[in-house]
């Protein structure tokens, strides 16, 4: 792993296109909204391995979150 800049990811670019995407693609269940946006990121910005966690706030009384977290991809 570097400590330059210029190898880094764009995280500002990563948040603006989860939130484009979110936008544009709902999804009924978490898990396939977590899968999709897994494929996304590893295409659109090359990750060989990504690690994504979606969670509901507040889903059904009493319950203060809920969601899921899956890895895709080759880690090293």
């Amino acid at each position: 792993a570097s400590d330059d800049f210029a190898d880094a990811l764009d995280y500002a670019a990563v948040v603006k296109r989860v939130q484009v995407f979110a936008a544009d693609h709902p999804h009924k269940l978490l898990e396939r909204f977590a899968e999709a946006l897994a494929e996304l990121l590893r295409a659109e910005f090359g990750s060989p391995w990504v690690r994504v966690s979606v969670a509901k706030l507040a889903p059904i009384a009493g319950v203060k979150r809920l969601g899921v977290v899956i890895e895709r991809g080759q880690s090293s």
